[in-house]
């Protein structure tokens, strides 16, 4: 099984995505099926600095193989490629249209992305 991360506003499928990545409100874990498994509040959202660093090692402890949000610090991407976490970029919607358009193959890959 395959595990996903999405940034969100809220904990559930019909939150809103959060564009920001180390700042978002809330982390949702869903497997590639689109079965959310759980969502928590962002644990770095209050610290000083290094939120996106610190989300990254958070989604490699949680075994994450990607992340669905609106957009990355050079920082945070760095972290993430060395975690081999793949970076997919959603435009504005719900976690669950997130998670429908990725079951589709839907969303553009940070990396592919930045080729174009």
């Amino acid at each position: 099984m395959m595990k996903v991360a999405l940034t969100a506003q809220g904990p559930g499928p019909q939150s809103p995505l959060d564009e920001r990545f180390g700042r978002c409100r809330y982390v949702i874990v869903a497997d590639d099926s689109g079965q959310i498994i759980k969502g928590v509040p962002n644990p770095g959202l209050d610290d000083p600095s290094g939120a996106g660093v610190g989300m990254a090692q958070f989604l490699a402890d949680e075994g994450v193989s990607a992340v669905i949000t609106g957009r990355v610090g050079p920082k945070a991407e760095r972290a993430l490629d060395a975690a081999r976490i793949s970076v997919f970029l959603a435009p504005p919607g719900t976690v669950s249209d997130a998670l429908a358009a990725f079951k589709r193959g839907a969303l553009t890959r940070l990396s592919d992305q930045k080729r174009s």
